[in-house]
């Protein structure tokens, strides 16, 4: 005997059918939490079906997808509709009802569907070969038709980038390749593609915001086990990939900053001086940003990264550029990593390796030639001090601070090397730390940090560590000091004009995302309307603390 089952979706995504039991069958109908617009569905079947409904069975109800149609050229409005699926559907049957529906009769390599996501905008080129749920395709979901070939089960895409100013690339490339190719014959498909005779090349890998990060340097691995994935974008670089366990970065002579030591030079330090500066007069013009002084590329090393730091500064010594000037030892070179244009960490310990030193994934190195001999340790920290000159937004030329924390990094400490530095009265200097990429100083002051008793013993206060939060203090930093007897007002103004014009453009950015988001709350595609879903929750502060662990 058949009767009438009720039933409604449950779920989020993967929906699924539960039958109305008995008891909610009389249940009014508030009680059941049934909104308006609610659905619900009426099917027949036996009373023994009825009693056994499964409340996991899955179930198959098609949900609604929108897809906009990019084949047409021209600026003209493109065509939009909207179809009903299952997410047991495969992508190849949803591409075909869309070119039905758009009135396709033909198109180049037979089309592809992309989806495109309201946050990381258009996906990556869907394979025909898988479903609907797999594709990660749901309700609401927004695709595009375009011309072009789809990839199949064993193929992924990858975009190409390069930071070349030779390549004349003003977008990233998009390819397919299989995903079991290795790495290096993926480099030669890129070549071959962007018509680059010149093998001297290699490809990087980025992170999830699009910075370069590790270079795929196992050219005989599998692109599935370099771990790139489906739609990442890797970066075309310029120079011979090193073998496995080689680094090669580029080597540039970075001249010394004004030191107390410098004031009266030796004859040794004069001529070196004299060779440097001819070699700078000789020299192509190639420069960098540092410190804002000219650097000088001087060329190349490849070297092990199980070499030790002195066997680093050895081979930077043959180079010709630095051969000629004589330099006796290495001790009297000093290596540093460049961050982002500007000269960063102080590489220490002679002994130590490279491996140990993290240069793994570097390709800048600076050389500085010194006056003397020099061996620092872990426990100094290599500072640029800047005087700032009263009344004005500007400072004299920086000069160089080796700063020894083995007795703690505490504000007072520091305040007194500095004021040594300057020979400036300590009571009547106050120093900040620059923070280039927010464009702003932070005074260093004394704090009393109270550590937890243990026993039931008092709590003791401790002093600050500059190395830790807030100030971070680490080789490269900038520090700026005011001499309160000639510059008494505003003492907290450390700003130069630059740090007021970067300000300007980061409040400008800001207002840019707000608007963008405004917009995008408020946004239609075509006439349907995507501006009623769920609001997000308001964004909140996240603090994060590392310990420092030097």
């Amino acid at each position: 005997r058949s009767c009438v089952i009720v039933q409604r979706l449950v779920g989020k995504g993967d929906q699924k059918l539960l039958a109305f039991t008995d008891e909610e069958m009389k249940t009014p109908i508030l009680e059941l939490k049934l909104n308006n617009g609610s659905e619900i569905f009426i099917a027949k079947s036996s009373e023994q079906n009825v009693r056994q409904v499964d409340s996991s069975q899955n179930l198959k109800v098609k949900f609604t997808v929108t897809i906009e149609n990019r084949c047409q050229e021209g600026d003209g409005p493109r065509h939009i509709i909207q179809l009903q699926a299952l997410s047991t559907d495969h992508v190849a049957l949803l591409k075909t009802l869309a070119l039905s529906r758009f009135g396709i009769s033909e198109i180049l390599d037979g089309g592809r569907l992309r989806l495109e996501h309201d946050t990381l905008g258009l996906r990556s080129p869907l394979c025909d070969e898988i479903t609907l749920s797999e594709a990660g395709i749901g309700k609401d979901s927004k695709l595009v038709l375009e011309p072009g070939q789809a990839p199949t089960s064993n193929q992924i895409t990858v975009n190409i980038t390069t930071n070349s100013v030779d390549l004349d690339i003003s977008d990233t490339v998009e390819m397919l390749v299989d995903r079991n190719q290795s790495v290096g014959d993926c480099l030669i498909c890129v070549l071959n593609r962007l018509q680059i005779p010149d093998q001297s090349w290699h490809l990087r890998k980025t992170n999830w915001c699009g910075e370069a990060a590790d270079i795929l340097t196992d050219l005989d691995s599998t692109l599935e086990h370099s771990q790139v994935r489906d739609g990442d974008l890797l970066i075309l670089e310029q120079g011979r990939i090193p073998p496995k366990g080689f680094i090669s970065p580029e080597i540039w002579l970075y001249p010394m900053l004004d030191t107390a030591q410098q004031s009266g030079k030796s004859g040794f330090l004069s001529w070196l001086s004299t060779g440097i500066q001819n070699l700078w007069n000789t020299s192509s013009g190639e420069t960098t940003a540092g410190n804002k002084k000219e650097a000088l590329l001087v060329g190349e090393v490849e070297v092990s990264l199980d070499a030790t730091l002195d066997d680093l500064k050895l081979q930077v010594m043959t180079l010709p550029a630095i051969n000629d000037l004589g330099v006796p030892m290495t001790d009297f070179l000093r290596i540093r990593v460049i961050e982002d244009g500007e000269l960063a960490t102080v590489l220490k310990g002679g002994s130590q390796t490279l491996r140990k030193l993290r240069l793994q994934s570097c390709r800048k190195l600076a050389v500085q030639i010194l006056p003397q001999e020099e061996n620092l340790t872990a426990n100094h920290i290599v500072l640029e001090v800047c005087q700032r000159i009263p009344e004005t937004k500007t400072y004299a030329p920086g000069q160089e601070l080796v700063w020894n924390v083995s007795q703690g990094a505490t504000a007072n400490s520091l305040k007194q090397v500095v004021a040594d530095l300057l020979l400036i009265p300590v009571e009547h200097i106050l120093v900040a730390k620059h923070f280039p990429k927010k464009y702003e100083w932070l005074i260093i002051k004394e704090h009393q940090r109270k550590s937890s008793g243990k026993g039931g013993k008092k709590k003791t206060p401790q002093k600050s560590n500059l190395r830790q939060s807030p100030y971070h203090i680490q080789d490269g930093d900038v520090l700026g000091v005011k001499n309160l007897q000639y510059d008494p007002l505003s003492h907290e103004d450390f700003n130069t004009e630059e740090d007021e014009r970067g300000l300007e453009e980061l409040r400008r950015i800001v207002e840019e995302k707000k608007k963008e988001r405004d917009d995008k709350k408020t946004r239609k595609t075509g006439d349907f309307d995507f501006s009623d879903k769920k609001k997000r929750r308001p964004e909140a502060s996240l603090t994060i603390k590392v310990d420092d662990f030097t």
